[in-house]
């Protein structure tokens, strides 16, 4: 019998659909923290956590039972990954691998295992400044070993890297068209403009690209060379070692996270801000109070008042910035007293010491002073070893 083709096609998408709904039926979403759940009472496992679907209010929603977790949820309580092996960085300019060529990449150097990249344009002085600025971030003392190995190895783990380029109409095009050619396509790369490298704060003469801010008010501009390798190191190294200390509140679980951050975001709830580490208390202290986006005015004696645009885990990396390069005494001379309006008058950051933060910041100071995290509390100068 001659079958219909029609017919056939017909049958054929009825079964795809029913397969497709019979599937998506038997693959609920795991539990997390604070999202809905079907039925008081009933108990579901993600990651080695138990969660329990409990009534808040007129919702329900998942719990993490307490306790729970298993051997696994021992594990979790503390970092427990490899701890790789390093060699004191010699900052020589590598050809780019196959992969990095492909997208674009010129020249590379590499420090405890991180890879910085820079696209066309980019000067060797450039590239090789910035090596040392990371350097001496995660190997303060500059014995020639990270200051904190955990921190160090998480970073590596993750295939962790910086891109610089010429200005972000370089960087940002580069993200969408061209990381995806890189081996470990998801793997943590941050941006860096060379534009906006502060090089009077090295000692040296602008690059013939040097953005005007950086020549004419060198003393009040930031620098993009501590600032972005130092974002690297805390939103990837150390929350990723102890996130109920440094997590900033980024959501997601990425594709290379630790066991103790995929643990720690599972139970908080991947999609937490109140109260989402000691770093995001300290900031809202800091801010006057908790803001989930930025308020129309900041309260009176908040001495961090961001009014650019920021979500809040954009605004804890900047932060944790502040009260970094404050306790490393890189703000002395660059604070006026007066908070920022929205008008952009005044200053976004009100603490100009090491003293200051520890009196006016007491959260932020205890935290990044903590000697078993090993945070650095040195200007990073780019003279590693020297």
């Amino acid at each position: 019998m001659r079958r219909n083709p029609t017919l056939v096609v017909a049958l054929a998408a009825v079964l795809v659909w029913a397969s497709a709904g019979s599937l998506a039926v038997a693959a609920p979403k795991p539990p997390k923290a604070g999202a809905k759940c079907p039925k008081v009472g009933l108990v579901q496992e993600n990651q080695g956590v138990s969660f329990k679907c409990v009534k808040k209010g007129k919702k329900l929603v998942w719990k993490p039972v307490k306790g729970s977790g298993g051997d696994f949820g021992k594990r979790c309580r503390a970092w427990s990954e490899e701890v790789f092996e390093t060699t004191p960085p010699d900052f020589e300019i590598l050809t780019p691998r196959q992969d990095e060529k492909a997208a674009d990449i010129e020249k590379v150097v590499e420090v405890f295992g991180i890879r910085l990249m820079a696209l066309k344009g980019v000067t060797d002085r450039d590239l090789v400044l910035s090596a040392t600025v990371l350097a001496q971030w995660l190997d303060n003392d500059e014995d020639g070993k990270p200051d904190n190995r955990k921190v160090q190895s998480e970073l590596q783990r993750q295939h962790s890297r910086m891109i610089l380029g010429v200005g972000f109409n370089s960087i940002g095009p580069w993200h969408e068209k061209k990381q995806r050619l890189l081996r470990y396509e998801s793997a943590p790369t941050y941006g860096l403009d060379v534009t906006t490298i502060n090089h009077s704060r090295y000692g040296l003469e602008p690059s013939a690209y040097s953005d005007d801010w950086m020549i004419e008010e060198p003393l009040m501009a930031p620098d993009a060379a501590t600032e972005e390798t130092l974002h690297l190191v805390t939103d990837v190294g150390f929350a990723g070692v102890y996130p109920a200390d440094f997590w900033s509140a980024i959501p997601g679980i990425p594709e290379y996270a630790s066991r103790v951050y995929r643990c720690y975001l599972t139970k908080q709830g991947e999609d937490t801000l109140k109260g989402a580490s000691r770093l995001t208390k300290a900031m809202d202290t800091a801010r006057g109070g908790f803001f989930s986006e930025i308020p129309e005015q900041y309260p009176a004696g908040a001495w961090y008042t961001r009014y650019d645009e920021c979500e809040y885990s954009c605004l804890a990396g900047e932060y944790v910035h502040w009260a970094a390069i404050t306790l490393a005494g890189m703000m002395e001379g660059r604070v006026t007293g007066i908070p920022r309006d929205r008008d952009g008058n005044g200053d976004e950051w009100g603490i100009e010491t090491a003293e200051g933060l520890k009196q006016r910041d007491p959260q932020v100071y205890k935290l990044l002073t903590q000697k078993e995290f090993g945070f650095p509390s040195r200007a990073p100068d780019a003279t590693y070893g020297n």
